[in-house]
C-alpha cells in the first residue's frame, strides 16, 4: 500500500544535521516527478474515499465516523516510561507536550508498555476532531472503541463537545 506523504513523528532519536536519504526517509515530495506521482495517489484515495461514502450512505441511510487514536506517547518519547517515573514509581513530566498527570494502572508503569496513552497534543487533536463533528451537524448515537487507553482517550476528547449526551 502506497501513502501520499511519509512522516517521522519524532525526532528526539534523530541526528537532525544529517540530511534524510531516499524517497522513504522523506518527509514530502523531493522533486517534480515524486510530486506529480503523490498528487495521483492523493486523487486516486481521494476518489475512492468519495465513492464508497456513496454507495454506505444511499444503501443503508447510516453514517458511519470513522476515527483513529491521538498520538501515542510512545512514539513520539520513545523513552518516555524511563526517564518519566522516577524510582519511587512517581510520574514526572519532562515535556509539555506530556500529560501533566497519569492515569493510575494496577500494574504501574510496567501497564504502558504494551498499551500507552496519548499526549497532550494528540489529546487536543481529538477534542477538535469532535468540535469539527459537532459544528458539521455529526451527532453520534452509538460508540464503539478499543479497550486499548489512546482509543478510550481519544474517544472521550471527541465526545467532550458533546457535552449534553
Amino acid at each position: 500500500l502506497e501513502t501520499a506523504y511519509e512522516a517521522k513523528f519524532s525526532v528526539l532519536d534523530m541526528d537532525v544535521a544529517k540530511k534524510a536519504r531516499g524517497a522513504s526517509k522523506a518527509t514530502g515530495p523531493i522533486n517534480e516527478a515524486e510530486q506529480k506521482r503523490q498528487a495521483e495517489l492523493m486523487k486516486q484515495a481521494s476518489i475512492a474515499v468519495q465513492s464508497a461514502l456513496g454507495e454506505q450512505a444511499s444503501a443503508t441511510g447510516r453514517r458511519v465516523f470513522f476515527a483513529r487514536h491521538g498520538e501515542r506517547m510512545d512514539r513520539v518519547f520513545p523513552a518516555w516510561t524511563r526517564l518519566s517515573y522516577t524510582e519511587l514509581g512517581n510520574y514526572k513530566p519532562y515535556d509539555m507536550n506530556m500529560p501533566i498527570s497519569m492515569v493510575p494502572r494496577q500494574n504501574g508503569v510496567n501497564d504502558f508498555y504494551d498499551d500507552p496513552p496519548i499526549t497532550e497534543l494528540g489529546y487536543f487533536v481529538s477534542q477538535l476532531i469532535g468540535r469539527g463533528a459537532k459544528l458539521n451537524c455529526i451527532n453520534f448515537d452509538i460508540v464503539y472503541c478499543s479497550p486499548a487507553l489512546r482509543c478510550v482517550q481519544s474517544a472521550h476528547g471527541m465526545l467532550k463537545a458533546f457535552t449534553k449526551t
